[in-house]
C-alpha cells in the first residue's frame, strides 16, 4: 500500500479495520490522509509503530485526540512535514499533538523514562524546572516552540547521571502557551507549558 486516503465520509467515526496495517511500501508519498470526516473521533487503530512519509489530518471536526503512537512517532521526527488543521482542540497542529506525546526511537533503553516539569503554569521571570530520569548520559537538547510551529529558542544542557534536574530560563516575551521539547539520543518528550498572565 502506498497510502491510505479517507475523506468526505460523514459516517466514519473510527479507523477500526486498520489494526493489521504494519507499514507502507516505500514511496515518496506513502502515508495517511484524513480529511473532511465530521464524525471521526477515534484514531486508536493507529496506536502502534507504522512508518510513513506523509501525514495529513484536516477538517475532522470531532477529532480531538491524535496522540497515538504512529502519529507521535511521525511528528517527533523533525525531517517530516505534516499538514494538520481544522480538527477539534488538541488536534489542530503538530505541536498541539506533540504536547500530549511521549515518544522514543528505535534503540531506546528498555528502562522507563520519567519526565516532569514545574511549575506549570509558571510565573513570568521564574525559570522552568525540568526533571528527567533515564539511562542517557550526555547532551540534552531543549527546544521552545510556539503553537504555530515557530522555533523560539534552543538550549543545550549536560546530563551527567541518570536522574537529572535542570532549569530553563523563561523570557517574558515568549507566548502565553508554548511547547517544550526535550531530546536526547533515544527519546523526545514534549509538554505544553502555560504562563500566568
Amino acid at each position: 500500500s502506498y497510502s491510505i486516503t479517507l475523506s468526505d465520509n460523514d459516517r466514519l467515526n473510527s479507523l477500526d479495520g486498520l489494526e493489521n496495517l504494519e507499514k507502507f511500501e516505500w514511496f515518496f508519498s506513502a502515508g495517511i490522509f484524513l480529511e473532511n470526516n465530521p464524525v471521526l473521533e477515534d484514531l486508536n487503530a493507529l496506536d502502534r509503530s507504522i512508518p510513513m512519509q506523509l501525514l495529513e489530518i484536516k477538517n475532522n471536526s470531532a477529532l480531538s485526540i491524535c496522540s497515538v503512537q504512529s502519529i507521535c512517532d511521525f511528528l517527533s521526527d523533525s525531517t517530516h512535514q505534516a499538514s494538520i488543521i481544522g480538527n477539534s482542540p488538541d488536534c489542530n497542529s503538530d505541536f498541539e499533538i506533540l504536547s500530549f506525546c511521549t515518544s522514543s526511537t528505535e534503540g531506546a533503553s528498555s528502562k522507563k523514562s520519567i519526565f516532569k516539569i514545574s511549575p506549570n503554569p509558571l510565573t513570568n521571570g521564574s525559570p522552568l524546572q525540568i526533571y528527567l530520569e533515564n539511562d542517557h548520559i550526555g547532551r540534552l537538547k531543549i527546544e521552545i516552540w510556539s503553537l504555530e510551529g515557530r522555533l523560539i529558542k534552543t538550549i543545550f544542557l549536560e546530563k551527567s547521571e541518570g536522574a537529572f534536574t535542570g532549569q530553563v530560563p523563561i523570557s517574558g516575551n515568549w507566548p502565553e502557551q508554548f511547547v517544550l521539547r526535550v531530546s536526547d539520543n533515544n527519546t523526545s518528550v514534549t509538554r505544553l507549558v502555560f504562563k500566568h498572565l
